[in-house]
C-alpha cells in the first residue's frame, strides 16, 4: 500500500507547538517546512496515489485500465508533485538534508510508476518486478525520512500534535 508523506504528516502533525521561549532558525524552518511547504504539495501527491490505488491491488481490473490511468493521470500528477517538491527550499542545513532525502524517495517512486507503465506497455514481467522493487525502496526511504523528521523534532524540542 502506498501512503503519502503528506497524508501521514496531515494525520499526525496538524499543529506543531514549540516548547520554550527561544525559537531558533531550525525550529522555525521545521515548522514552516511541515505546515506550509509540505502541506502545500501534499494534495498533489495524494491525488496521484489515490488514482493508482483505484486501479491496482484489490481494485485491479485490467492491464489496459491500469496502463491508461498510470500514463494519463498517475505519472503526470506525480511528476507535478516531484517538481513542486524541488521548488521547496528549506533555509537550514538540517532541513535541506531532510528535504533532499524526501525528494530522492519521491523521485524513486516516480521512476517506479514510469517503470511499471513501461512494463505493462511492453508486457515485460522484469520491468514490473523492477518497479515493485523501486516502490519498496521508496517506501523504506520515506520511512527513513519520517524517522529523521521525528528525530529533528525531538532534537529541537518540538512536539507534534495531531487532531
Amino acid at each position: 500500500m502506498l501512503v503519502s508523506i503528506g497524508k501521514i504528516v496531515s494525520i499526525f502533525l496538524v499543529f506543531l507547538f514549540v516548547l520554550g521561549c527561544a525559537v531558533g532558525p531550525v525550529e522555525m524552518d521545521l515548522v514552516n517546512y511541515i505546515n506550509q511547504d509540505i502541506m502545500s504539495v501534499a494534495a498533489v501527491e495524494q491525488a496521484a496515489l489515490d488514482r493508482y490505488t483505484a486501479v491496482s491491488g484489490m481494485n485491479y481490473e485490467s492491464d489496459e485500465k491500469l496502463y491508461e490511468t498510470l500514463n494519463t493521470e498517475v505519472v503526470p500528477t506525480y511528476h507535478e508533485f516531484v517538481n513542486a517538491l524541488a521548488l521547496i527550499q528549506p533555509e537550514t542545513k538540517p532541513l535541506k538534508r531532510l528535504h533532499a532525502s524526501y525528494i530522492d524517495a519521491s523521485v524513486l517512486r516516480l521512476r517506479g510508476f514510469e517503470t511499471i507503465t513501461n512494463g505493462i506497455r511492453l508486457q515485460d514481467p522484469h520491468l514490473i518486478t523492477a518497479a515493485n522493487q523501486m516502490f519498496a525502496q521508496s517506501k523504506a526511504a520515506m520511512d527513513d525520512w519520517r524517522q529523521a523528521l521525528q528525530e529533528l523534532y525531538a532534537a529541537h524540542g518540538i512536539i507534534p500534535q495531531g487532531p
